[in-house]
């Protein structure tokens, strides 16, 4: 370790030169500095300057550890050094131990605060809680915990609620119904609503099996806006795009992760006139079943039946065909009525034919 005494020191200025001592003169004895604590607390010492453990007639300095005489004027000059200055500048730019600590403090703190927020956010969306309690509540717990930091810096009223439970609670729902949907067989179900406003909104839901709780749990997972007509094949095309971004299965089998289910849309057509041949068959089929009941005609059933059919295959067939079959049944559908309104004993339409 260095050592600098009272008569050099390389950083002040030069010391004068000592006189010779005349012959016959008593020298002086020279009074030996002891370190004092008080110079420990000296703003301009107290952050370089330390006790020497080895001799009290000495002091350290701290940033390079050199020792030197301790005396006031031995100090006052190594502090005005060109060195000693250029080494306190370079530790006043760094931050100090103390500081950290309390900025580690300080942010453990506010992670506590965020914590007891978003808990919070979490007991009024489960138990449905009114959003404009949390205005009052807000006020409301510091006053009752007076003693914790928590409670007296939780700062959360209905707008902050909102946006918690929308941005912190519900991605973080979301992702963990998405793990179990990657997993697990699952099923979409849609409920539109039924009010008459112009835009109708329809909430999609996912049932699965939740192997956490064991059971089959229906959860949330969106709400759509439907600004056209609320078909299925409608429904299919907007269900698509909500899942497909969380790159899940459609078909949900892990035996087939190759392929996946596309929602098709449908074949661009152009509207369809009204057709009302099923309609005249069902109304048919009906005046038919009652004829055979009333008049006990045998061949009214079997006619009823024929209508069923036609009916039921209406819409497999050409519309050619459905105008043939439209125009022979509303035939038929005259001669019942004129039978109805003139009953007497008459034959199917198809015995002159046969005679």
């Amino acid at each position: 370790m260095d050592s600098i005494d009272s008569n050099s020191d390389g950083d002040g200025p030069p010391t004068p030169k000592k006189q010779k001592a005349q012959a016959g003169k008593k020298q002086k004895s020279k009074y030996k500095q002891k370190f004092r604590s008080e110079w420990l607390t000296n703003k301009d010492f107290s952050s370089w300057l330390s006790e020497d453990p080895t001799d009290p007639l000495k002091a350290t300095r701290t940033l390079c550890a050199i020792t030197m005489t301790a005396e006031i004027s031995v100090l006052t000059r190594h502090k005005e050094g060109t060195k000693h200055k250029d080494k306190i500048k370079g530790i006043s730019q760094q931050p100090s131990i103390s500081n950290l600590f309390d900025k580690t403090k300080m942010q453990s703190a506010d992670r506590k605060v965020k914590r007891a927020e978003i808990k919070l956010a979490a007991f009024m969306a489960e138990h449905k809680i009114s959003h404009a309690v949390m205005d009052h509540l807000n006020d409301l717990l510091p006053d009752i915990f007076p003693d914790s930091s928590i409670a007296t810096n939780l700062k959360m009223k209905h707008n902050k609620l909102q946006v918690v439970i929308t941005n912190v609670l519900g991605v973080s729902e979301k992702e963990s119904i998405v793990s179990d949907l990657k997993c697990q067989k699952f099923s979409v179900l849609v409920d539109e609503s039924t009010d008459i406003g112009v835009v109708k909104t329809m909430c999609v839901v996912v049932h699965y099996y939740d192997s956490e709780i064991g059971r089959v749990v229906s959860r949330f997972w969106d709400v759509i806006q439907l600004f056209e007509e609320s078909t299925a094949d409608h429904i299919s095309i907007i269900c698509g795009p909500i899942l497909k971004p969380q790159k899940m299965q459609l078909n949900s089998d892990p035996r087939r992760a190759d392929r996946e289910r596309r929602f098709k849309p449908p074949p661009p057509t152009s509207a369809p006139a009204e057709d009302l041949t099923t309609d005249y068959m069902n109304i048919l089929g009906m005046v038919f079943s009652m004829c055979g009941l009333m008049m006990r005609l045998k061949w009214c059933a079997w006619t009823a039946v024929f209508c069923s059919s036609i009916s039921f295959a209406n819409s497999r067939v050409s519309d050619d065909t459905k105008q043939i079959v439209s125009s022979f049944m509303l035939s038929i559908s005259a001669v019942v009525m004129s039978y109805l309104q003139n009953p007497a004993p008459m034959s199917p339409p198809w015995a002159a034919l046969t005679t």
